[in-house]
């Protein structure tokens, strides 16, 4: 990847590229590492790390230029976010789930791509409400 991509006005254009479409196997977890990977950081697929609840705890981020934000708030988050939940409400796996924020909307409304939700094993726009369908938020991952 070439360590960036157009984010803004409620998109990304390298997710848009793959919307309706299946990246890495089609897990949630493919799904960010597809996002990363094209932002310059490394793969996360087959690094014996499966828990999308951990991915702001398992990877090097700081060290590559990425930030990262534990427990946060709704306040804290911006488009471009990599975005991560412990097991509640639709991330009904102890593996949790993972998206990437497209927009911040304002009134705890965020719209996220995520693989593996409830349209299927592709990359999707889904419209989100903080603390409701993902209520438990372990970190949001960030590209400085």
């Amino acid at each position: 990847g070439a360590g960036s991509a157009n984010i803004g006005g409620g998109k990304i254009d390298v997710l848009e590229q793959v919307l309706g479409q299946t990246v890495n196997g089609g897990q949630c977890y493919g799904g960010t590492s597809y996002y990363v990977e094209k932002m310059g950081f490394q793969s996360l697929m087959n690094t014996g790390h499966m828990f999308a609840s951990e991915i702001g705890n398992d990877y090097s981020w700081e060290q590559s230029g990425w930030q990262v934000i534990k427990n946060p708030n709704y306040s804290d988050v911006k488009a471009g976010d990599v975005i991560n939940f412990a097991m509640g409400g639709y991330a009904t796996s102890v593996y949790g789930h993972t998206g990437i924020v497209a927009s911040v909307e304002g009134n705890g409304r965020l719209i996220l791509y995520e693989q593996n939700a409830e349209k299927g094993q592709i990359i999707a726009k889904y419209n989100r409400q903080w603390g409701a369908e993902y209520p438990n938020v372990t970190s949001l991952v960030r590209k400085k």
